[in-house]
């Protein structure tokens, strides 16, 4: 039997990605959301209402470089170790606690493109010119001015980027941690099947028979699944459907 796909844990270390180099344990994960948080309120209490001068705007977005790299930190983080392991009960943990704080920190700092957009462009020219870290910014905040919707619905959309998300978190739930699938056996020898094996393996392999076999175990297994995965995609297309016709009444 060929050798079936192995857990992260079963991996040897030095062949896995090194994600501790981003943080040691779960206890300073936590430390670090929150001193994010602590950002976050921050540059709300600091800058909320004050984008009027080139000065606060640029202060403002140092502020905000520093929180998009505490937020790159602790997103990668939580997703490469759920991504290798569906069934790691702790990392689904830490993710869903990072990623409900990182909702709700996007919608707390939504204001910044919102009141940028509102902003003289003789302000943002003058920010532009004086930038640190915020010159493309902002260039992309004055190509993108005609578009902002209303403060208020940028804040509400932003809030809902976990539950956007949920479908396609659903659905790579579903297939690499609770379907299972079982073994395939072709000329009297067991093959082991999974998501990964068959994307990445035996939709390529030359052996005919093997392929074919794979192919038909594989259908049939995803098959049982059929209408929860269509239930979770048709939810995701209706919402794009109502927020595409939302922000056409509007525009």
């Amino acid at each position: 039997m060929a050798e079936t796909l192995k857990k992260r844990s079963e991996i040897p270390v030095e062949l896995t990605w090194d994600t501790s180099r981003l943080f040691k344990s779960s206890k300073e994960l936590m430390a670090a959301l929150e001193d994010f948080k602590n950002l976050t309120a921050e540059i709300e209490k600091d800058y909320k209402g004050k984008l009027t001068t080139p000065e606060a705007i640029n202060g403002c977005l140092d502020k905000y470089n520093e929180w998009n790299i505490e937020a790159d930190h602790l997103f990668n983080y939580v997703e490469l170790n759920v991504s290798v392991d569906y069934t790691n009960g702790e990392a689904q943990k830490e993710q869903a606690i990072v990623m409900s704080e990182f909702s709700k920190a996007l919608s707390t700092v939504s204001f910044i493109d919102s009141e940028l957009a509102v902003a003289p462009k003789d302000v943002i020219e003058e920010a532009i010119k004086t930038a640190t870290v915020g010159k493309h910014y902002l260039e992309d905040v004055e190509r993108q001015r005609p578009h902002r919707l209303t403060p208020e619905t940028e804040a509400a959309l932003a809030a809902l980027t976990e539950t956007i998300r949920a479908p396609y978190t659903i659905y790579e739930t579903s297939k690499l941690a609770d379907i299972q699938f079982p073994d395939f056996e072709v000329n009297g020898e067991k093959h082991p099947l999974g998501y990964s094996l068959f994307e990445d393996n035996y939709e390529y392999e030359r052996n005919t028979d093997i392929r074919r076999a794979a192919f038909d175990a594989f259908s049939k297994k995803i098959r049982e699944y059929l209408y929860t995965t269509a239930t979770v995609y048709g939810s995701h297309v209706r919402t794009e459907k109502l927020f595409l016709n939302y922000v056409n009444t509007i525009v």
